[in-house]
């Protein structure tokens, strides 16, 4: 069992009680339950401190009270918690806006190191090896639809980003002499709408021996005109083109 037992400004004192019985594995999972109620508590104080006092708000030009302080349910690495927030609304009624998930980044309900957490495991095993690896080595069971929900807003995120975000190319020691471009597809089975094409491609910089500098990758999921990829893509090759040294003639 643990409990907060000290608060002092920005520090946290918890105490916890572990009884080790039974065989090491079962006191191993003894430790990561206790563990996952330490984090618990822990995040549940971190949280809070996303939150306002309850004065007024503006956003943007408009002026903006608190409706009421509202119980919500937010999901962590180490499991659900719960505390109360202020939520606020416009004079006229409206959209509710909740200053703590904006200011916490919040997705989806769950918190910005569990969306991590779930989107690269995601990335890396289907939805129902996620769930048994969060269940199993974490202790923390999900729904797959919830697991896809919250990926699905990460995906999107990094998607709108990637449109302001550039890589950097590196410092190049050696002048390059050929751009070397290529691009391909391959069919992928969509759940929805049979098999469709997703692109990828690159950017490859050689110096005048013929060695590979640097390669710079791309890849789309399926969409129709494909106008999404090599408008990147292009975007891509123009950019590499004006930033690295060219060999003296």
């Amino acid at each position: 069992m643990a409990e907060i037992i000290a608060r002092s400004g920005n520090e946290l004192t918890i105490q916890v009680t572990i009884k080790l019985t039974g065989s090491l594995l079962e006191m191993e999972n003894t430790i990561l339950d206790s563990c996952n109620e330490i984090g618990g508590l822990a995040t549940t104080e971190a949280l809070q401190k996303f939150d306002t006092d309850g004065s007024p708000i503006k956003w943007g030009d408009t002026k903006m009270t608190v409706r009421d302080k509202d119980n919500k349910t937010y999901q962590t690495p180490y499991g659900s918690v719960q505390l109360e927030r202020y939520v606020y609304q416009t004079s006229k009624g409206g959209r509710i806006y909740c200053p703590l998930e904006h200011n916490a980044r919040i997705i989806r309900g769950a918190t910005p190191k569990f969306a991590q957490q779930i989107a690269h495991k995601y990335a890396n095993m289907n939805a129902p090896a996620v769930c048994r690896d969060l269940e199993e080595n974490h202790h923390r069971n999900i729904a797959h639809s919830y697991l896809q929900d919250v990926s699905d807003w990460v995906g999107g995120i990094a998607q709108a980003k990637e449109e302001l975000w550039e890589y950097a190319i590196p410092p190049l020691d050696e002048a390059i002499a050929t751009i070397v471009v290529s691009l391909d597809g391959a069919y992928v089975l969509m759940r929805d709408e049979g098999y469709r094409e997703a692109m990828v491609g690159n950017v490859s910089l050689y110096d005048v021996t013929g060695k590979r500098q640097h390669t710079v990758y791309i890849g789309e999921a399926p969409e129709y005109g494909k106008g999404t990829f090599f408008s990147a893509w292009i975007k891509k090759l123009l950019r590499s083109k004006n930033t690295i040294p060219m060999p003296s003639i």
